[in-house]
C-alpha cells in the first residue's frame, strides 16, 4: 500500500535547527518526505496509512517537543481526516 500524506501539529521549535531535528526524528522512526517549519508549528510527511503513527508522536516527544494532532492531509494540503 502506498504511503500516505500526514501532518503533525508541533509546539516548542523556535528556529531552522528545530526543524532539522524534527525532519531526523521523523525520518529515523520511518516518516519519508519529512518537513517541518517552527514558524507554522507543523511537521509533513509521508507514511504507511497501517502503521503506528505513535512512533512518530513518541520520537518527536523524546526531542522535547509538543506534538499535537497527527491528521491525514490530501495532495493539495486540505485535511482529509483527524488520525490521533
Amino acid at each position: 500500500m502506498a504511503d500516505h500524506h500526514f501532518r503533525m501539529a508541533i509546539r516548542g521549535g523556535t528556529c531552522p535547527r528545530c526543524e532539522q531535528h524534527v525532519v531526523q526524528a521523523l525520518t529515523h522512526a520511518g516518516a519519508s518526505e519529512a518537513t517541518a517549519s517552527f514558524r507554522h508549528g507543523e511537521a509533513r510527511f509521508r507514511y504507511d496509512p497501517n502503521a503506528d503513527l505513535r512512533r512518530l508522536v513518541e520520537a518527536v516527544k523524546e526531542l522535547s517537543y509538543r506534538p499535537g494532532v497527527v491528521e491525514e492531509v490530501g495532495l493539495s494540503g486540505s485535511r482529509d481526516q483527524r488520525v490521533a
